[in-house]
């Protein structure tokens, strides 16, 4: 997750304050710069886990084959300008959610699938406020494993994201 936070300039153009880049997964709080007016907020979900590679033997043949890849975590991007009660204060936090990676698979098991990464709430003056709609960057898909001799093992799909700011068209609908 990546937080670059903004604050007013003296020409009216908003100007960077910092920006956090956040990889731990888990629940966690943020806590926003004084002076920001405008967050944007970047989130993607945690990668699926690849499929296990299988060897299979028949007569005097081995044969080696590799598991399908995980599928990438989805992607969101989302300005947040604060609450409905006036913006940003001293002492405000976020709280989120960074998903984690999807475990990979094992003897003849699939990958995992990746967890799913969200912004949930706003704090300000000790009181929660949650979103009512949460952006979120979906999880990708675990990877097949081959079952059967002679096929091909199929990669995870990608993760869906929602309530975000940014449009992307995808091809494959």
């Amino acid at each position: 997750m990546i937080i670059p936070s903004f604050k007013a300039g003296y020409t009216r153009v908003p100007r960077l304050i910092s920006t956090t880049d956040i990889t731990s997964t888990g629940s966690q709080n943020y806590t926003v710069p004084a002076g920001t007016i405008y967050l944007e907020i970047e989130i993607v979900g945690g990668g699926g886990g690849g499929g296990a590679g299988r060897t299979i033997t028949s007569g005097r043949n081995t044969r080696y084959h590799g598991g399908g890849g995980g599928g990438g975590g989805g992607y969101v991007k989302y300005t947040y300008r604060g609450s409905l009660h006036g913006g940003f204060k001293v002492g405000d936090t976020l709280s989120f959610t960074v998903g984690t990676a999807g475990t990979a698979g094992s003897g003849s098991s699939s990958g995992g699938n990746g967890g799913n990464s969200t912004l949930n709430s706003h704090t300000q003056n000790s009181i929660p406020q949650l979103f009512l709609t949460v952006p979120t960057g979906g999880g990708g898909f675990g990877g097949e494993t081959e079952s059967t001799y002679d096929t091909t093992a199929s990669g995870g799909g990608g993760g869906i994201f929602s309530n975000d700011d940014l449009t992307v068209y995808r091809d494959w609908e």
